[in-house]
């Protein structure tokens, strides 16, 4: 490639990377890096918190909801500036996302009638435009392994993954294979 092709190319993409409008998120609460980076990771683009930027934003965050939270805003109410704010933005048919329930914490040890009470909540607030963040799921996963075990393929459809990635040489148990095939993940070699 000659100087002029390359720089021709470069000055293509810095331009259309200038062009592409990127994605601005709001995370409704204090500045935490741990939220940021994981809120990144799920959506990508700029993230803001409350306070550090002027809208409008193309997504509205709330790094939990609690289940007092959860409560109340399924009534209607709002305690605090965080739930007002996000109550406002359901009021005016505003999406927002929330990274985690904390009501799912304890989903191995609570009674089911309470199960059941924040399930309830959780479809209320879905009507209402209050829905979780799904994580990012791979499309693949590549693993280095020699021995493909039945555990193995449920590692990768656990992820969301449809497809094991595997080495050339590697043996796929009869078990793992029939996993692979039940929960329909592809295994490839590479």
């Amino acid at each position: 490639m000659d100087i002029e092709a390359l720089v021709r190319a470069v000055v293509a993409e810095v331009t259309r990377q200038l062009q592409t409008p990127r994605v601005r998120v709001l995370v409704l609460g204090g500045r935490d890096e741990a939220v940021a980076a994981e809120t990144a990771r799920r959506l990508g683009g700029d993230i803001h918190f409350s306070g550090e930027a002027e809208g409008p934003f193309d997504h509205y965050v709330l790094p939990s909801l609690s289940c007092s939270d959860m409560a109340d805003l399924a009534a209607g109410r709002a305690a605090g500036e965080v739930m007002a704010e996000t109550l406002g933005l359901l009021l005016r048919s505003v999406p927002v996302q929330v990274l985690a329930y904390e009501w799912r914490e304890h989903a191995a040890t609570a009674p089911e009638a309470l199960l059941r009470l924040y399930e309830g909540y959780e479809r209320q607030l879905a009507a209402y435009g209050l829905t979780l963040l799904e994580p990012v799921r791979p499309q693949s996963v590549r693993t280095r392994t020699t021995v493909i075990t039945e555990s193995a393929v449920r590692e990768a459809a656990d992820s969301g993954a449809c497809a094991l990635q595997i080495p050339a040489r590697a043996i796929v148990t009869p078990l793992a294979a029939d996993t692979a095939r039940t929960l329909n993940v592809t295994i490839s070699t590479f």
